[in-house]
């Protein structure tokens, strides 16, 4: 209860002043200055509500960063500085919960177990280890430990999260842009993160889908000492790339030489930084989604290591033609079709118009492309973040939020450019992207003429003609069966028209048998009212045709028998 309270009073104590602070800037007579003010108002104090409260909250900010298709970019840039700054909880409390989940004591299960956390985060921390029994004795490993609590904590957080996003919506504070389904997809991805046995079928997942790279290394996972709270995976033993950037930053010239040592230089680092995300996502169909610096180990060989699977992007058919799209066009450096192949990424229906936004797409992706492969270009110029936000403009624009895969895909990509920048500043991204668009379609080739697909596609077929005959027999059997079941009801049409011939036949008898008295004079004793209503003389004018209503009957009769004797003829050929 105080959990909530604490977000309900912390969000209308944002809400309801940034709205105020945005419509008194938009009046014409603010000064410059004072707009200013009132714009970095709501960014700021959404910042300071969503780091107070930590836990999910702070992840959703992160997520809010990377969503210049929700919400401004001013509150974009914000949010941007939200990091997961959480303190360790205590290792008594981590060595109990791997002894309990794990069922045997710390002793009998790790030769060594470091207490003090090599990382903690809002949901875990991780411990270095030495495996102590087994068959993998003696190897050195990382154990994640989930947070007391994380579960609980979370659902709390989530429930109020998606009443927060009604509450939202209902205003329309966004315009035509809903931010409901944003916080669903996001509930939905982030639970999954908490269970840490599909953590482990990530990794695998994406060593199974992409061990051909040998520029990349996925930890191996010791599943018989992974449970949902406890996951214990192989530890990479390199040099972080958020360490290897801030001792470049900071100007520390020992670590080129370390690198050296190690088989590796900067350019090619980045370059395999880049190429393996693209490769993970284009040809594996499955890639790491939060490559942070701190989730990057550089290992010997100029090897890219990768930590953290807690989020994992995948690639559906449709995805993965899209992306192909979008690379193609920058490739090719083609605005209007890197235009055309955005809006198919967004679904934007047809007869959507979109000629006026056309212009701002432009000018933002044409000053990217022109940057990408300027050698006197600056970082910032160079840096795709200006792509994706156009894209994510754009989606505002319109009116059209990206999907949570296709987010998840840029704010990989966002991750990446992040690392590659500080790794190599003067990166040629156009020659660089030629290059791995190249390597992806040369990759696809080889997934679908090597050997293995080859001898996949041959059998398949040998098994379909063996099921040939057998298959063709059954449709002529079906076939059969459904022509016999449509006669039979087409049958009954000719048996209905026999017996409306047939009362049609009774009838006409039955006049006749009432007029033929008239003709020859007899008396039908008829009431007074009816002879002086009907004249006489027209009656027995009618009364006259009663041999043709005879024939009319037995015209009737026999065409009733005729169709009668159809429909039992088709009945019997098919029997």
């Amino acid at each position: 209860m105080r959990r909530g309270l604490q977000i309900l009073f912390g969000f209308l104590g944002v809400f309801f002043p940034t709205l105020l602070a945005e419509a008194v800037a938009r009046l014409p007579l603010v000064g410059p200055a004072r707009r200013a003010r009132l714009q970095a108002y709501g960014p700021e104090h959404l910042y300071d509500w969503l780091q107070g409260l930590a836990g999910a909250f702070v992840k959703f900010g992160q997520l809010l960063s990377l969503r210049y298709d929700v919400l401004p970019a001013r509150y974009c840039r914000s949010l941007e500085r939200l990091y997961d700054r959480v303190p360790p909880f205590p290792t008594a409390v981590a060595r109990e919960i791997v002894a309990r989940e794990l069922g045997a004591p710390i002793e009998d299960l790790f030769a060594d177990f470091q207490d003090r956390p090599i990382g903690a985060a809002s949901f875990g921390q991780i411990h270095k280890v030495v495996i102590g029994r087994g068959p993998d004795a003696g190897k050195v490993a990382v154990v994640k430990v989930q947070r007391p609590g994380a579960e609980g904590h979370f659902d709390t957080d989530a429930r109020w999260l998606l009443a927060l996003g009604w509450f939202v919506d209902l205003t329309s504070v966004l315009g035509h842009v809903k931010v409901r389904p944003v916080f669903r997809d996001f509930i939905r991805w982030t639970r999954r993160e908490l269970s840490f046995v599909i953590e482990a079928k990530n990794a695998d997942r994406v060593h199974e889908q992409t061990a051909w790279n040998l520029h990349q290394r996925i930890p191996w996972i010791y599943w018989e000492m992974t449970t949902p709270r406890v996951l214990t995976m192989e530890f990479l033993d390199g040099l972080p790339v958020s360490e290897l950037v801030r001792r470049l930053e900071a100007g520390d010239a020992t670590v080129r030489e370390e690198l050296a040592e190690m088989g590796c230089d900067l350019p090619t680092l980045a370059r395999h930084v880049l190429q393996n995300y693209y490769l993970q996502a284009a040809v594996g169909e499955v890639f790491h989604a939060d490559p942070h610096p701190g989730n990057l180990i550089v290992l010997p060989g100029n090897c890219i290591g990768y930590v953290d699977f807690g989020l994992v992007g995948r690639a559906s058919p449709e995805d993965l033609r899209e992306q192909m799209a979008l690379m193609d066009a920058i490739a090719s450096q083609d605005i209007e079709r890197l235009f055309v192949a955005v809006l198919d990424l967004l679904d934007a229906p047809r007869g959507l118009l979109v000629t006026e936004h056309y212009e701002r797409f432009a000018a933002a992706t044409d000053a990217w492309l022109d940057a990408s492969d300027n050698p006197g270009a600056t970082p910032g110029e160079k840096s795709l973040t200006n792509l994706v936000v156009a894209v994510m403009n754009l989606a505002r624009d319109v009116g059209l939020p990206l999907t949570m895969s296709m987010t998840l895909y840029f704010k990989a990509l966002m991750a990446v450019d992040s690392s590659v920048l500080r790794l190599r500043p003067g990166q040629d991204y156009h020659a660089e992207l030629v290059q791995t668009l190249r390597m992806i379609k040369l990759r696809m080739i080889e997934q679908r003429m090597g050997p293995g697909p080859t001898l996949d596609r041959a059998l398949t077929t040998a098994l379909f003609l063996l099921e040939t005959p057998g298959l063709v027999k059954q449709q002529v059997i079906q076939y059969q069966q459904a022509t016999t079941s449509m006669y039979r009801k087409f049958n009954q049409a000719p048996l209905v028209v026999a017996r409306l011939m047939r009362g049609a036949a009774v009838a006409v008898l039955a006049a006749v048998a009432v007029l033929f008295p008239l003709d020859r004079g007899y008396s039908l004793h008829l009431p007074p009212a009816f002879l002086e209503a009907v004249h006489v003389e027209y009656l027995a004018r009618i009364a006259a045709g009663w041999p043709l209503g005879v024939l009319l009957a037995v015209g009737l009769w026999w065409g009733a028998r005729v169709a009668a004797a159809q429909s039992l003829v088709k009945v019997q050929r098919e029997g």
